[in-house]
């Protein structure tokens, strides 16, 4: 087992909390531990680490490691891992989706674990292929959700954070969360949009956000009703259109509370495939990492990777 640390993870606090709770982790499972300083140099690492053999990946961090760790792995080509690895994680990060729903023994020191291949499985990961602004193409992989919309925007604001939120980061993750929400919500515009699904046109308003997901939990204390699982096959595309800003605050509000469907302007299809081509570049979000797309498509590979438990 090979744990990499995201030093910079929870407000720039991932490696003081990730030695908080290293000798709890020692005293139940045999590690090696990597510390790069970059992406770059974690990606580099990890690919050693599972060429090398290592047969299951932690990601310490949030949900962005997690996604790191996958990326790294995963194969464009073939869309399957490079090497026979198992994908794990320690709960670092802010909104650490990828440990929901938090089971009440996965846990050292409070900080939430999945680091038992035996315990978990195969699962689906979902691929984005987008174009940038400049028309360059791009493939990543993603386990939880992805976004366009709103969320989208607010991740990015978190992403960015600076002055304020950069400190409530630290201190405070939840308010973190929270103001950069609101500050997604000031911002809030529609996004004028053509949608496929499943190559099928469908007539839409401008989105107000869309997801396409794996995974029910979204930035950090957001849920979906909808009845996707991660090892079904399938898209869950829960889409909030044509909508204002008082009227995307009460859905927001609503789907805080686990009720989206039924919300004035809420849609939901189940689908292996989705495309969408804004009329103006916009952003991409895909488990908390954003990227500016002019279009994106998503689509579903049935149980590709392992995950812990």
């Amino acid at each position: 087992m090979v744990i990499v640390i995201n030093p910079h993870a929870h407000g720039g606090t991932g490696l003081k909390r990730w030695r908080a709770i290293a000798p709890g982790v020692r005293e139940r499972w045999p590690y090696e531990c990597i510390i790069p300083e970059t992406a770059d140099e974690a990606r580099t690492q990890v690919a050693e680490a599972a060429s090398r053999g290592t047969g299951v990946i932690i990601a310490g961090g949030g949900d962005g490691c997690v996604n790191l760790v996958l990326n790294t792995i995963m194969d464009p080509e073939t869309d399957a891992p490079r090497w026979s690895v198992a994908i794990g994680a320690l709960g670092l990060g802010s909104s650490n989706d990828f440990h929901k729903p938090r089971l009440p023994d996965n846990d050292v020191g409070g900080v939430p674990i999945k680091l038992d291949p035996l315990l978990g499985g195969l699962v689906d990961v979902g691929r984005a292929d987008w174009l940038d602004p400049d028309g360059e193409p791009h493939t990543s992989y993603f386990l939880l959700n992805s976004s366009l919309g709103a969320t989208a925007k607010g991740n990015y604001a978190f992403n960015q954070a600076s002055g304020v939120q950069a400190w409530l980061k630290k201190v405070n993750t939840n308010l973190a969360i929270q103001w950069g929400s609101a500050a997604a919500i000031l911002q809030f515009a529609n996004v004028p949009a053509r949608m496929e699904i499943d190559g099928h046109p469908v007539e839409i308003p401008a989105i107000s956000n869309l997801g396409v997901i794996k995974r029910v939990y979204f930035c950090g204390g957001m849920r979906y009703d909808t009845p996707v699982r991660d090892d079904d096959g399938y898209f869950d595309v829960n889409l909030l259109a044509g909508m204002d800003r008082v009227g995307f605050l009460t859905a927001i509000s609503a789907i805080s509370a686990g009720k989206f469907l039924g919300q004035p302007g809420a849609r939901h299809w189940r689908a292996k495939h989705v495309r969408v081509i804004p009329e103006q570049p916009t952003v991409l979000e895909l488990d908390g990492e954003v990227y500016p797309v002019k279009e994106v498509s998503w689509r579903v590979i049935p149980k590709a990777v392992r995950v812990c438990g």
